[in-house]
């Protein structure tokens, strides 16, 4: 945008990558951001789709992935948000740790149809870093 603020551009600058996710058993994805790549460095297309090559679940740090289902499970029973700092994996191999900011989706009828959020990169936020937790879950 000539001469003017593009908020786009602005939001692919920033070290988040935005989800939907389904809150079964591997989180099976719904959509990823291309913000994925820099992040993770995988591309979003091997997390999407019948017979993805990879699943959310697959890259959260091993040590971390109880914590990742506690959220979900709280999503499931009733919980609308939750804030959760954890850890997930680089496709170099290297830990990344994210702040999760995550909506739980409902269908009208309020039945859980999802979540959606952001992974922040705290790799560029150092003074967010801590240990792995759920951070606040409410409304």
């Amino acid at each position: 945008m000539a001469g003017g603020f593009d908020f786009a551009e602005y939001l692919n600058r920033l070290p988040v990558v935005a989800y939907e996710t389904a809150l079964d058993a591997t989180y099976t994805l719904r959509y990823v951001s291309a913000e994925a790549v820099k992040m993770l460095g995988y591309p979003p297309e091997l997390f999407l789709g019948d017979g993805s090559t990879y699943t959310p679940a697959s890259v959260v740090h091993p040590a971390d992935l109880s914590l990742v289902d506690k959220g979900a499970e709280l999503q499931v029973s009733g919980v609308d948000f939750i804030v959760s700092r954890f850890r997930l994996i680089h496709a170099s191999g290297a830990e990344v740790p994210v702040l999760d900011i995550a909506r739980t989706l409902r269908h009208a009828d309020g039945s859980v149809r999802g979540s959606a959020g952001v992974f922040i990169d705290l790799r560029k936020l150092p003074m967010l870093q801590g240990p792995p937790a759920i951070l606040y879950s409410g409304e």
